[in-house]
């Protein structure tokens, strides 16, 4: 029969540990904001949000992020970037304590306008193909096309059938007051919208998380 002494830690520890997670930061990435109409002719530009739910200010806050267009083979769900050795952070161990790490604190309750982005648009059929509201899969692509859409890393050779996508992806990276480490991961994908007539940037399918 378990002790009551060794019972009253366990519980002690339990209420700690539901305190702690009631009293966290929480930091997470807001609506992405198109700032100018898709063009060839000047870079396309965004903003996010960023912005502590939590009760208790993020420490050492630290943002990595990246637009830019990609050529993927059709069916390639990987989160792009992630294999980029500036990408390290978001792909890596988490950040540990260090009063030295920088960054900047996020007060509860603050919302941030921090994350900006902006990537030169390619020529060819990029704009054509992801703004077109119908499937383009399978439409006619010249190898001008092609060469001017950067290929995503390991991408196979023979690839026949390609997608044209923009991607807004990376990570953020904090500490609560208790020194604990913690990341938000995020992946958005462009698509066309005839709403807001500049697009739209949703949640993609992987590459989202939080702890």
């Amino acid at each position: 029969m378990p002790s009551s002494h060794g019972t009253n830690l366990a519980t002690l520890s339990h209420i700690v540990e539901n305190d702690r997670l009631d009293q966290r930061a929480w930091v997470g990435l807001g609506p992405v904001n198109i700032l100018n109409k898709m063009t060839t002719s000047e870079p396309f530009r965004i903003n996010a949000r960023v912005e502590n739910s939590g009760k208790s200010p993020a420490l050492h806050f630290l943002a990595f992020s990246k637009l830019a267009p990609l050529r993927m083979a059709d069916g390639d769900e990987r989160v792009p970037f992630m294999e980029q050795s500036d990408f390290a952070p978001c792909v890596g161990p988490k950040l540990q304590w260090d009063d030295r790490l920088g960054g900047t604190v996020i007060m509860p309750g603050a919302k941030v306008d921090s994350l900006d982005g902006f990537t030169e648009i390619p020529g060819g059929k990029f704009v054509e193909i992801v703004t077109s509201s119908k499937d383009q899969k399978g439409v006619p692509l010249s190898p001008e096309d092609l060469a001017a859409v950067p290929i995503a890393p390991g991408t196979p050779t023979d690839t026949k059938v390609w997608q044209f996508r923009l991607y807004f992806a990376g990570c953020l990276n904090y500490f609560d007051v208790f020194h604990n480490s913690y990341r938000t991961s995020f992946c958005f994908r462009y698509t066309w919208s005839n709403l807001s007539r500049v697009g739209t940037f949703g949640a993609y399918a992987n590459g989202n998380s939080v702890d």
